[in-house]
């Protein structure tokens, strides 16, 4: 396909980041949400914990498509994840028992 305005790398390099920027915006935003949504009006909020899941998730699988992450970045990912899922749980069971 024939490029109608031509580009430098600049220009990608702006895009790309705003692109990075927006994403984090919209990320922190929903989180924020979800907080709000648990705290002060006490409704389950996994559809939005969804959203941003799925978001990293599409992330992190077009970054193992295109072969850029590496072993060490894979390795640093999964103990992250790990250990994520060990804090969330002691967060659901702590807040468990507070609630009740």
């Amino acid at each position: 396909m024939k490029q109608l305005v031509a580009t430098d790398e600049r220009e990608e390099y702006v895009g790309k980041r705003g692109d990075q920027l927006a994403y984090l915006v919209m990320s922190l935003a929903l989180l924020l949400l979800i907080a709000y949504r648990s705290f002060f009006l006490k409704e389950p909020s996994w559809d939005l914990m969804g959203v941003v899941l799925l978001g990293g998730a599409v992330a992190t699988g077009y970054r193992l498509w295109q072969r850029v992450c590496t072993a060490r970045g894979a390795m640093y990912a999964t103990i992250v994840a790990i250990i994520s899922g060990v804090a969330a749980a002691i967060l659901v069971v702590v807040a468990a028992k507070l609630l009740v």
